[in-house]
């Protein structure tokens, strides 16, 4: 979170877009955050939702087109691989951001068995690139790989939110458990 991956995801939007017929944006239908119809950056950039869905097995990818999936840890491994294999064998492409990891630092959704297939294409057919925040710990500011959970956010496994419930976190102040919020910064 805050490592501007949909910031990532809605520029590369903007400097492929004339190479397709269509571009389809998708969001899961859980992601409450922003008001629909719209995927947004915390920089302001923004993009209009085609579909919300509960899950991507609803969309049937079509030729020469670009599906753009935010959020993407919210749709399952299984159907996200399977979207996204289906998606380049009709000679389509998919652009997806989404969190590796939850706040326990298990693997979060489909997100990195996609980047996973996606390193094994040639390069003109995929790529991956990982972004990180700066931990927001007390005078820390190092790489935050990881999402801490705040004790507002309780210790339900899915929590949709933003600065009230999660902070970017380095390893060294990560903690498995939630963690009161003091002195933690806000994110920008």
């Amino acid at each position: 979170m805050c490592s501007g991956k949909t910031h990532k995801l809605l520029s590369l939007v903007e400097n492929e877009c004339s190479r397709y017929l269509q571009i389809q944006a998708l969001k899961p239908l859980v992601d409450t955050r922003v008001p629909a119809p719209y995927i947004r950056s915390r920089t302001g950039k923004s993009l209009r939702v085609d579909l919300a869905l509960s899950s991507l097995r609803e969309i049937k990818p079509k030729e020469k087109s670009l599906y753009v999936v935010d959020e993407a840890q919210f749709f399952s491994k299984v159907e996200l691989l399977e979207f996204s294999d289906s998606t380049l064998r009709c000679g389509s492409s998919i652009f997806v951001a989404g969190l590796d990891f939850d706040y326990k630092r298990q693997e979060f959704g489909g997100v990195l068995a996609l980047a996973r297939m996606a390193q094994n294409l040639p390069q003109e057919r995929g790529g991956v690139e990982s972004l990180q925040a700066r931990c927001c710990h007390p005078g820390c500011g190092a790489p935050a790989p990881y999402t801490q959970r705040l004790n507002a956010g309780g210790e339900n496994l899915v929590v949709v939110g933003g600065e009230e419930y999660y902070r970017p976190a380095c390893p060294l102040h990560h903690s498995l458990t939630p963690v009161s919020g003091d002195g933690w910064t806000t994110l920008r």
